[in-house]
């Protein structure tokens, strides 16, 4: 494993399976200048747990083959940390969102709303929605928002509340989301993130630089490029890059990630040298090497053709190692 000079912060053996998506006509459901929205029914194959919906619009950016997509995921009350996740990063993002049928309508208006007054999602997000059903929900969603753009960050905010697994006493799909959101990238690299990760600023276009400069193409295949990771308290600025992160540590309200929930599935990203390496603030390099250990579950940048992860494991807990390791 490599690691790259960027970071995130937080506010707290696989075969491949070739899975056959079909997507029903799709319902056009929303409009915004030019913009198109539409939801089309997936069905997906030896499934009777799910039922998905792709949601699309017409203006959304086509990224570069050799860049990197963030695909992450949530239930809705955890919507709330998409404009800033979409905003940081600045490039693809995947979101599979995980509701009931319920709550499908609301979740669907949240997205609705978020891509009509966000242009960064608008241009950059694609959203998966799952029904914790294998029944078909209806769209009961309207043109127009129902929130006033300049009102929708607070609205999500204070609407979208609770943990991210906290869903009708269904375990946590957490695999399943990773997986389903990984169908919809288009390009040959992503990283799988959780979806209270914040990239550190101008990651998306340092991280396409770098690997559209490495030069041994097959060993970049094989390679997991490893992306420090910390924790901050809650209400407090989130670093923006290595320096304030620098300073953020000194003030002691930023710190290594888990340090005290799973301190041994961290242990190995070795901070206290990543830290000591300083470079230029507006690109990344590889800063060291470093060989896999047993429990270690960091947060990664790796080719598609890496195995999917296992979706025998939900809630959390060691529910990345299987496709890290």
């Amino acid at each position: 494993m490599f690691y790259a000079c960027g970071f995130l912060v937080t506010s707290v053996v696989v075969v491949l399976i070739a899975v056959v998506i079909m997507f029903n006509p799709p319902l056009y459901f929303g409009t915004s200048g030019d913009c198109i929205m539409t939801l089309s029914a997936v069905k997906e194959d030896g499934s009777d747990k799910y039922f998905t919906y792709l949601v699309n619009w017409t203006r959304i950016d086509r990224a570069p083959r050799d860049s990197v997509t963030i695909n992450t995921h949530c239930t809705t009350n955890n919507l709330r940390y998409i404009p800033a996740l979409v905003e940081r990063w600045n490039g693809p993002v995947s979101i599979a969102v995980i509701t009931t049928v319920t709550e499908f309508n609301t979740t669907l208006e949240a997205i609705r709303d978020m891509v009509f007054c966000f242009p960064l999602i608008q241009r950059h997000a694609v959203f998966l929605i799952t029904t914790t059903s294998e029944h078909k929900a209806e769209s009961t969603v309207s043109t127009g928002t129902s929130i006033p753009c300049n009102h929708l960050e607070k609205h999500l905010l204070d609407e979208f509340k609770g943990e991210n697994f906290a869903i009708e006493g269904i375990p946590y799909p957490a695999n399943f989301l990773r997986n389903l959101g990984r169908r919809v990238i288009s390009t040959d690299f992503h990283l799988t993130l959780d979806i209270d990760l914040l990239p550190s600023a101008g990651l998306y276009s340092q991280t396409a630089q770098l690997l559209q400069t490495w030069t041994d193409r097959e060993q970049l295949l094989k390679t997991a490029i490893v992306l420090p990771t910390f924790e901050a308290e809650e209400d407090l600025p989130i670093p923006v890059d290595k320096d304030e992160l620098l300073s953020a540590i000194d003030q002691q309200y930023v710190r290594s990630f888990y340090v005290d929930m799973c301190p041994e599935c961290q242990l190995h990203n070795d901070l206290h040298r990543w830290l000591s390496i300083r470079g230029d603030s507006k690109s990344i390099d590889i800063a060291f090497y470093k060989r896999y250990h047993p429990s270690w579950e960091p947060y990664v940048i790796t080719h598609t053709s890496a195995p999917i992860h296992d979706e025998a494991f939900v809630q959390y807990g060691y529910d990345r190692i299987i496709q890290i390791s």
